[in-house]
């Protein structure tokens, strides 16, 4: 248990399906992949178990994510399931084939949003439990709550006092009022679930209230309104399908409302598309003169930053304008973008071997780098940064390490 409401998550999945067997019967059991109806998603995994005079079914229980591994204690009748994909092991009773039990072993910290009313951070455990941690401002307490399959993603709109959050395998946005607490309807994206650890990006812009979502897995391209709770289009095309094996860091949205467009960054491809909001009407591309970027400088989510108010779309070190879709410069020693001013920009730098990632300010005249403050050293998954104006910090969550860090940011405004 971590925190001040990790533990163990009860039941979890419920029990035998199909008629189940006698308690007195005698089972084997072996594990395999879940079926995709109802509220299961592939990446689900089920225990089946089945007699052993006859081999025939006699039931199996719903488990975690990517389940791989399931051992059996004779003396207590009990099954433990490793829960690769969720950080989680899953209890067993062999002989009543229902779950006991299942608990956190591992934690993540994938990223973090603030809420800027209240000064409470929203910290994304994918790999932990598939939860969100609230950390309230002032407080060195968490709480965590579940937050779809796979939460990847999140945004807030503070004046709808709403926390979105993307659930990767079965494809959806949870919300939930800031306020009260109170889960809000899940809003499907319209696509496919995906079957991998091939993530998708979301943006969401609070002044128009839609949210946009891509999945790489199987090219699945989405825009929902999140205040109505309904998708307003949604297609899947073979240039962003990147495959089950691709990895994270392959395609990236930004949603422009002033604009009434959505931009979408193909890393893959190295191209930005652009297509009406509301409509899907393509609108342009652009070939980035960078070309592919290198695999292991790529970043997982939020590539992509849009500074809506001054018109720019920010995609690694390329600057482009987006009401012309054109490059406008390129500025160096960043890779990823998180809060940009009239006189700074702000970002994250990938290192290399031993090399940790670094904080790094920009003048955006000369491009020339500024300041650069070391982090921490990282492998696949690199770090996700938010900047807070009001309290000028900027929060990096280290996936590795399961923890946010928070540095203070002066220059910023």
């Amino acid at each position: 248990p971590r925190g001040g409401g990790g533990g163990p998550r009860g039941g979890g999945g419920g029990g035998p399906r199909g008629g189940g067997a006698p308690d007195d019967a005698p089972r084997e059991s072996v594990a395999a992949d879940a079926p995709s109806e109802g509220v299961t998603t592939p990446a689900e995994r089920r225990v089946v178990f089945f007699d052993r005079a006859t081999g025939a079914p006699a039931g199996e229980v719903l488990v975690r994510f990517e389940a791989k591994s399931l051992s059996a204690d004779s003396a207590s009748g009990r099954l433990y399931v490793g829960n690769g994909g969720d950080g989680s092991v899953t209890v067993i009773d062999a002989a009543s084939a229902k779950i006991v039990t299942t608990f956190d072993v591992g934690s993540a910290a994938e990223h973090v949003v603030v809420d800027a009313k209240s000064g409470d951070r929203y910290v994304i455990d994918r790999l932990g439990g598939s939860q969100v941690y609230r950390w309230p401002a002032g407080s060195d307490k968490v709480e965590a709550f579940d937050a779809g399959k796979w939460p990847t993603d999140a945004a807030i709109d503070p004046e709808r006092r709403r926390l979105y959050v993307l659930s990767h395998y079965d494809v959806s946005l949870r919300g939930w009022d800031l306020d009260t607490r109170a889960a809000l309807p899940p809003v499907s994206f319209g696509v496919s679930e995906n079957r991998s650890d091939t993530l998708g990006d979301f943006d969401y812009d609070p002044a128009v209230g839609l949210a946009a979502a891509i999945f790489p897995e199987t090219g699945g391209l989405s825009v929902v309104d999140a205040v109505a709770g309904k998708v307003l289009w949604s297609r899947t095309d073979a240039t962003f399908a990147a495959g089950a094996k691709a990895g994270p860091g392959n395609a990236f949205v930004a949603v422009d409302g002033k604009r009434d467009r959505l931009y979408v960054v193909a890393e893959h491809g190295a191209r930005v598309y652009a297509y009406g909001l509301r409509d899907g009407v393509a609108k342009g591309e652009l070939a980035l003169s960078g070309g592919e970027p290198d695999r292991a400088q790529r970043y997982n989510i939020n590539g992509a930053w849009l500074d809506r108010a001054a018109a720019k779309l920010y995609v690694g070190p390329v600057v482009i304008s987006v009401p012309k879709l054109a490059e406008v410069t390129t500025v160096s020693g960043i890779g990823k973008v998180i809060w940009t001013t009239p006189d700074a920009i702000l970002g994250l730098a990938s290192g290399t071997g031993a090399e940790p990632e670094r904080l790094v300010e920009v003048d955006p005249t000369s491009g020339a780098v500024r300041a650069s403050w070391p982090l921490v050293p990282t492998g696949m998954m690199k770090l996700n940064a938010v900047y807070d104006p009001a309290t000028r910090r900027v929060y990096v969550a280290d996936m590795a390490e399961a923890r946010v860090m928070a540095w203070e940011w002066p220059r910023g405004k």
